[in-house]
């Protein structure tokens, strides 16, 4: 139920739990010279909490309004979310908002595991995330604030962060993650590192040559990926991988395949095709050391 209302910006409280704490000034500089002309376009969405209408979502139009001292403020009451409910919906609210860091979306993640003792499985499940995407960001977190600083000033995309987060867990010297990410922040500045998979390919070659090659790239400013790769053979793991992602589809279209009963449509030239591949598979499982 969502009763939309006006109430004393003295009644409203941000919520304690905010996982975001930092507000670009300059937006709120502009949001601030908005409502002054125009007042609250958008009402906040509170929740009763006693006395108080707890922030669900609006917190940035909260701060700007108590600077210009305003003494009330439109709100759209929402009731009858438990704990769990409130900060699922806080993270698909504010998800939407473009001042929202990835970082940001990554401790909201992290307080609801924490605060509704989740399992990474549930926690996908009831935000309505792949499972993989929730452990990207739970890994990010790992990460230190000078490369989250880094990361917001240079706008680096998600697949970014989460790669350089695997990178660090890939460590055996935790005493190395300080110097490898200040490494990693400098290659990318200076463009050695131009994709994520330039990342991944550094933590392929960590996990296949350890620590000897995280101390070749924080020591030798143009070692390439390309190079860290070649010396520890990445190309073979990280053709595998991909191998085998396109594998489990294929069987998974196959499967599929065979439920709508599809192969009463297969030609001469796709049946030779596909026997073709059979060959190569049993080929290529009898290399396997398994």
């Amino acid at each position: 139920m969502e009763t939309l209302k006006t109430v004393p910006l003295s009644h409203i409280a941000p919520d304690p739990n905010q996982p975001r704490q930092e507000f670009d000034p300059a937006e709120l500089a502009l949001l601030k010279e908005s409502i002054e002309k125009h007042g609250v376009m958008n009402p906040l969405i509170v929740e009763k909490k006693g006395d108080k209408y707890l922030i669900v979502d609006g917190e940035r139009r909260f701060r700007a309004s108590t600077a210009l001292k305003l003494k009330e403020l439109p709100v759209v009451i929402i009731s009858g979310n438990d704990e769990e409910m409130r900060l699922i919906k806080r993270f698909h609210l504010q998800e939407q908002h473009k001042g929202w860091t990835l970082f940001d979306k990554a401790m909201a993640v992290s307080d609801l595991q924490k605060k509704q003792h989740l399992t990474i499985d549930e926690l996908a499940a009831v935000l309505g995330l792949k499972r993989a995407t929730v452990n990207d960001y739970m890994t990010m977190l790992t990460l230190s604030a000078r490369v989250r600083s880094f990361a917001q000033e240079k706008r680096l995309p998600f697949v970014y962060l989460s790669a350089l987060g695997y990178m660090m867990k890939r460590l055996e010297d935790k005493n190395l993650v300080k110097p490898l990410e200040d490494a990693m922040m400098k290659k990318i500045e200076d463009g050695l590192v131009q994709v994520a998979g330039d990342i991944d390919k550094y933590t392929v070659a960590i996990r296949l040559g350890g620590d000897k090659i995280a101390e070749k790239i924080i020591k030798q400013a143009n070692y390439t990926p390309a190079q860290a790769g070649r010396e520890t053979n990445t190309d073979s793991l990280l053709g595998h991988r991909r191998f085998m992602i396109v594998a489990r589809n294929a069987a998974k279209l196959a499967a599929f395949g065979m439920k709508v009963k599809s192969a009463q449509h297969l030609n001469s030239d796709q049946v030779k095709d596909l026997k073709a591949l059979k060959q190569v598979l049993d080929k290529y499982l009898d290399e396997s050391p398994v």
